[in-house]
């Protein structure tokens, strides 16, 4: 499986970034810069963190900071994947 298939469907699965990265034993800015290409292209988005119900995480304790992103796998990127 080639490197984007690969990060679609683990974020498709929920991983995180900091997982990803060490499961695919890359630095974790080479992956963002992955991601933010895949974002680009129309493969993932960028979910608006302005509260819980944006977030697939299921806390719902309010723990995400305004900083963390969350991305979600677009009808594009689902079909690049099956």
């Amino acid at each position: 499986m080639n490197a984007m298939k690969h990060v679609l469907s683990e974020i498709r699965n929920g991983n995180t970034v900091n997982t990803l990265a060490r499961e695919m034993d890359v630095n974790t800015s080479t992956l963002l810069a992955l991601i933010d290409f895949l974002v680009h292209e129309g493969y993932l988005e960028q979910v608006s963190m302005n509260n819980c119900t944006g977030c697939g995480s299921n806390c719902h304790d309010g723990s995400c900071k305004p900083e963390t992103k969350i991305y979600a796998i677009t009808p594009k990127g689902v079909q690049y994947i099956t």
